[in-house]
Parts: C-alpha cells; structure tokens; sequence
C-alpha cells in the first residue's frame, strides 16, 4: 500500500508541468469572487461580506505585488450582491453583479450604475476588455418558464456607457450554463462555459468550439502577456476539493494541465497574469508566482505530449484523442477495472464503479501516452 501510495504522489509531476505557487499572506474572511490588475501593476481582490442581512461588496488592493493589502472598499454600490467580477483598464474599473454593471473613474472611491442595455433580469459575470478599450461582459439570465439559463454577450464601445448584445453564431446554448467567463486579447476572444470553450477571432461574431479541454466546469479563462490561455477549475477527488489549471500555448488548440504546487485544498477563482507576476485566487488566499515559472510549466506540460482526455470526471463516456488506441483504467489497489483495445475516439465507462481511478492511455506500439487521474461518478 506505501508503494501505491508514492506512486499516486508522484504521478501529476511526470504527467504534466509544475507550477510554483506561493502565498502572498493575505487571507479573506470574506467571499472571494474575482482578481483584477490594473496598468501599473496594482492588484485588486473583488469579494463579499455576509452581514447576517446583505452581501456587501469588499475590494482590497496591493500596490506592491502583493506583499501589502489595502481596504479599497467602494461607495456608491448597491446595498446588496452575491457575486462580483472586476476589470481595471487606465483610470476606468467596472464591476458586475447579480444586480447590473457599475463603473469607477476615481480608482474604484466612487462607482456609479452603467448598465444601459444590459438585461435587467440578468446576471453579470466577468468583464474583459481589448487592446482598443471595447469593454466585453457576459450575462447570464434564468428562464423559470422552462428552468433554461441564457447566456448573453455584451460589448460597449464608450466605455460603459452604453451596451449591444454580441451575435454568438456557433456558441451552443445548452440551457444549463449558469456561469460564463470572457478573456480578449488581439484579435482572439475567448468564452468558457460548462458546456464547452469557444473562440472568436472576429470581435464574437462567429465562433468555433476548442477542443481538447478536460477539466471540470471552468471558474475563469485569462490570457496573460505572452498570449498564453489559462482556465481555471475545481476538481473533487471524493475528499477535498482541489484547484487545477489548464493551459494552452496555441490559442485554444489544445490543453494541457499544471501542476500547481503550493496551492491548498478549496476552490478556484481567477487567474491573472501581468509585468512579469501571476496571481492565483485560490482557496481564501491570494497566491503569486512568475511568469517565467508558469511558462515554463506550460513548456513541460506542451513537452510531454499529454494525450487528451474528457470530461473528467466521467460517469458515462470517456472521449480521448485520436492517438489513443488502448485504454486501461486502474483503481488506487493497481487493479484493472477497464481495459479497452483499438479504441475509436470514446470508451463507455457505465459499468465502472464510482470512485478514483488511474487512467493509461497508449498508442498503437503500446507505448504509454499518458498516465492521469480520472474520477467516476454516478
């Protein structure tokens, strides 16, 4: 059992790159909902007090790459939200809520509604914002009449001042994406959803699907400086929830998971990269790293050539890449609970128990591809 053990231990750092994470010392007793960097460098923490009647809105601010926190807490918000994303852009922030959009022009002291456009009944998720200060933020509304949420896509092209729903051919609405996060940079444009990763290189007229990703429901999508795309989720491993990172180098072609040592157990927020730092919301933390460390990471991961796997976790089907050709499934004892040979793009796990398993997958001269955590669930 002590052999298995270390096994298990040591399997995420031959399997993907790893990242270095540390804590930057500060820790919220609040709600953490989202991170925001503004030009010069300074980082800001968008959370949520509970005050036994209303959710208040906090944001705390570093000024020093997170060595120091500052109380930044806004006037001018609503009495009460559950959920807030922040975007910084020059002297412009804009915060979004279960309750509308607000912008600041006097670094976040005073905010004032800008919601002009924006469904009423909607909620506001993340906010993103070009090379050419067009201010995206995406929304997502609940249709009691067939218990179907809608995702929606504005862009304001003044600032906030105004807003215009975004055309999203080729985003399928699946009626059960309850969350929706944007990232924009260049001419690429990227929105994460629980049903699938979509990019736009037209400013979100059309969009294709990326393929490839095999994480749990994404909590944030991010391009950092050198164009590298990163997402953001939470893993359940039975016990603990874990906080994960998918990376891809190639615009969305293709993912591949970082080991993020340092990181605690609890969820992932947002990810953010810039000047050289990364911030990671994690847990009830921030935590910091360069981004040298994680790019070197990515490197490794995109080196080690990760045959792609998903969903994960998996309760009937399991889709892998087309270099798969054999699959074998092995529980924490080393006992093989699924073996598949001449594999065509999927496997049926449905009559695989629930539980943690170790997924192998090899190509046609049986040489091992990949060996990766995969959770079953009923």
């Amino acid at each position: 059992m002590k052999k298995i053990y270390l096994f298990l231990l040591l399997l995420p750092g031959l399997c993907s790159g790893q990242s270095t994470w540390t804590n930057t010392g500060w820790t919220s007793a609040y709600s953490l909902n989202d991170l925001a960097i503004g030009d010069e460098g300074y980082v800001y923490v968008a959370s949520t007090n509970f005050d036994g009647s209303n959710y208040i809105p906090k944001i705390t601010r570093s000024t020093d790459h997170g060595a120091f926190w500052t109380d930044a807490t806004p006037t001018g918000l609503p009495a009460s939200v559950s959920n807030i994303c922040l975007a910084v852009k020059g002297t412009n922030m804009y915060l979004g809520a279960d309750n509308g959009l607000y912008k600041s022009t006097d670094g976040g002291s005073t905010w004032a509604s800008s919601s002009t456009g924006i469904d009423v009944n909607s909620t506001v998720n993340d906010i993103a914002i070009d090379d050419n200060n067009n201010v995206f933020a995406t929304a997502v509304s609940f249709n009691s009449s067939n218990l179907k949420y809608t995702v929606t896509i504005y862009k304001s092209t003044n600032a906030g001042g105004n807003w215009n729903a975004v055309t999203t051919a080729g985003i399928t609405n699946s009626g059960s994406d309850m969350q929706a996060y944007i990232a924009v940079k260049g001419s690429n444009m990227y929105l994460a959803l629980a049903s699938g990763i979509y990019k736009s290189t037209d400013g979100g007229s059309t969009w294709t699907s990326s393929t490839g990703y095999g994480g749990s429901i994404p909590q944030s999508i991010s391009i950092d400086d050198n164009n590298h795309v990163y997402i953001t989720t939470t893993a359940f491993d039975g016990t603990n929830y874990i906080p994960e990172v998918y990376a891809s180098t190639n615009t969305g072609g293709s993912w591949n998971k970082l080991t993020t040592t340092g990181l605690p157990y609890g969820y992932a927020y947002s990810l953010l990269g810039r000047g050289g730092y990364m911030y990671f919301l994690a847990g009830t933390s921030v935590y910091a790293a360069s981004d040298y460390t994680v790019a070197t990471a990515i490197d490794q991961a995109a080196a080690n050539n990760v045959a792609t796997f998903y969903p994960n976790p998996a309760s009937q089907t399991l889709y892998v890449a087309a270099t798969v050709n054999h699959v074998a499934l092995n529980n924490t004892l080393g006992i093989t609970a699924l073996e598949v040979k001449n594999v065509n793009s999927s496997v049926d796990v449905s009559a695989v128990e629930k539980g943690i398993y170790i997924l192998q997958g090899f190509d046609v001269n049986n040489q091992l591809l990949f060996s990766e955590k995969l959770l079953i669930s009923k």
